[in-house]
């Protein structure tokens, strides 16, 4: 009887894995097409914005002892690293600027931000945003600084991006977003039956 529950409790982990698994297959081939996409879109027809046009922001601090369990995800420049109860932002376009430098995310609703990243706030063109600045490599280039990488906004506030004139771009960020959200959901699942049965 114990083995049978076992063997179930190993095998709804492992439906849990491989469900993952296959959404980040999906997201990575949705990333790749929009990438390709936004080059022919800009092949033909754009608009350049200066970087300090898009009222980038950096980050702020929290210490870890104010950091509150919450329902809002924290993003670090390498992506959520905890949920809290505050946020300081919302349909965000995160670029980590510190650490790991020229990463590009993307969350739509609230979320807070830390000191490691810059955020930019686009309910429209979020799409073209978020896939203009993966091609750029979230301003790799710019990064300054050998054994601590970071980059600055005064840095890239004169860089110019290339924006398409239409939005074809946010359906597909909005497809990635929501196999996204099934994955944070999914490994909450891993964790509470990781957390229930393992500990």
């Amino acid at each position: 009887m114990i083995s049978s529950c076992f063997k179930l409790i190993v095998d709804s982990i492992g439906s849990v894995d491989d469900a993952i698994e296959k959404n980040e297959e999906i997201i990575t081939r949705f990333e790749n097409y929009g990438l390709k996409l936004y080059e022919q879109l800009i092949s033909s027809k754009y608009k350049e914005i200066k970087v300090e046009a898009l009222n980038i922001k950096y980050g702020v601090s929290i210490p870890s002892n104010q950091r509150e369990i919450g329902k809002y995800p924290l993003f670090a420049s390498n992506g959520i690293t905890d949920y809290i109860n505050k946020y300081n932002s919302s349909n965000t376009i995160i670029l980590g600027c510190r650490g790991t430098v020229g990463s590009v995310f993307y969350y739509k609703d609230n979320n807070f931000v830390l000191n490691t990243a810059f955020f930019i706030e686009s309910k429209e063109l979020y799409g073209n945003l978020y896939f203009a600045l993966k091609h750029n490599k979230g301003f790799k280039l710019y990064a300054t600084g050998a054994a601590q990488p970071q980059i600055t906004i005064e840095n890239i506030q004169n860089v110019n991006i290339k924006i398409p004139v239409n939005n074809y771009l946010n359906s597909i960020l909005d497809y990635i977003y929501m196999l996204q959200i099934k994955n944070n959901n999914l490994k909450s699942i891993k964790q509470l039956l990781l957390n229930k049965y393992f500990d």
